[in-house]
């Protein structure tokens, strides 16, 4: 008899912690967002994602969305809508991606390779990227924006074979004198 009692103590002991732990469990349930957006059921009548709206009347029926929020009014929930992608002026390249997102240039040629392509690009034909078209840069490749010459031979001094930092010296005889310019 007293084992009896003891299996029945048991039974009533886990049946307890069940109904316990479900009182607990269930009201968070009811808040989970579960992902059925694999398989399940997907009549009509059947609530594929849990979010209270059947199949046949959910806007987005793989995604939770109890609102069923539209507001493009294109058919489908908010919470299952594509972002939407920028695309300022036109062009059709996304502005995330586009070297000049406020002028339309579908080619996004850019001569100069810097950041903005032709269309926006103050210089497009500045290769150096120092202000100065390669047209009239004074040192075409070589970052110069203050075209110094010191020399005055129409060649920059960030190119000049003879840099200007190197004084010009003269050698005069003995007592081996040595005037720089």
């Amino acid at each position: 008899m007293k084992g009896r009692h003891a299996v029945r103590k048991l039974v009533l002991v886990v049946f307890m912690l069940m109904l316990v732990s479900a009182t607990i469990v269930a009201p968070a349930a009811a808040h989970h967002r579960p992902d059925h957006s694999s398989g399940g059921s997907g009549g009509a009548g059947n609530d594929t994602d849990g979010d209270g709206v059947k199949n046949g009347a959910d806007n987005c029926h793989n995604t939770w969305n109890p609102d069923q929020k539209d507001s493009d009014a294109d058919g489908f929930g908010d919470a299952c809508d594509e972002p939407a992608i920028s695309d300022g002026d036109g062009d059709g390249i996304p502005d995330t991606t586009d070297n000049c997102p406020t002028v339309a240039n579908p080619d996004q040629k850019n001569s100069d390779t810097d950041s903005r392509g032709d269309a926006c690009d103050p210089h497009p034909t500045d290769s150096d990227n120092d202000g100065i078209q390669d047209d009239v840069d004074n040192c075409d490749g070589y970052y110069n924006p203050d075209q110094a010459d010191w020399n005055a031979d129409g060649t920059g001094d960030a190119c000049d074979d003879f840099p200007p930092d190197l004084p010009i010296c003269l050698f005069y005889g003995p007592p081996y004198v040595w005037p720089c310019l």
